[in-house]
């Protein structure tokens, strides 16, 4: 970002005005500039309100905390900036986000039905909950074959769950088989029809 320029002190007791004129005018100069980064400006319509909000990225929880207060910030994670809070003084750091630009193609997707085991390409998806975790889900038909592999969109480094809903208008059985970082198996005991396949998974 800009480093704009600003002399403290002006005008300063003592000095003729013409002396501090050039910094005077250097420093409001800076004050408008600096306010229009992020902020409408002077004489423009929502004066002073944001327009965005930048935050570089720091090392460590920041200084200058207060009670009843809540701070925000940016930090890397992963070379990926991502949005932290701390509460009061605690020292206390809760993250907010979990930005993925390999995989934001499937952020948030809302899955339609295919058949496994095609791509998850369009029928999964995922998204993050505070802290980190990830949580992928999708909706998948069955194949006629005994054994049904789901890939996740995104392999996990830790992998803590996986729930599975069947539907079907069968008595067929079907179960979760194994699952691990990248996917899982279901099986089933004999033929059916109707066969839907919800799931969703949560790790790191």
């Amino acid at each position: 970002m800009t480093n704009y320029p600003y002399t403290r002190n002006i005008p300063a007791g003592g000095n003729n005005p013409s002396t501090d004129r050039p910094n005077m005018t250097e420093n409001y100069n800076s004050l408008d500039s600096l306010i229009a980064e992020d902020h409408y400006g002077f004489n423009v319509e929502n004066g002073g309100f944001h327009q965005k909000i930048r935050m570089p990225d720091l090392v460590s929880i920041p200084g200058g905390r207060i009670d009843d207060s809540i701070t925000a910030y940016s930090k890397l994670v992963n070379s990926v900036s991502q949005l932290f809070i701390t509460n009061d003084t605690s020292g206390n750091e809760y993250q907010l986000t979990r930005m993925d630009p390999v995989n934001f193609t499937t952020f948030g997707l809302y899955p339609v039905v295919v058949y496994a085991p095609d791509s998850h390409t369009g029928n999964s998806g995922w998204t993050f909950l505070p802290g980190g975790l990830r949580l992928q889900y999708g909706l998948v038909n069955l194949p006629a074959s005994f054994t049904a592999t789901i890939n996740y969109p995104i392999s996990y480094s830790t992998i803590y769950s996986v729930v599975v809903n069947y539907v079907s208008n069968s008595t067929a059985g079907w179960q979760l088989s194994t699952f691990n970082s990248t996917g899982f198996t279901f099986i089933r005991d004999t033929a059916s029809s109707g066969r839907t396949l919800s799931w969703t998974a949560i790790g790191i």
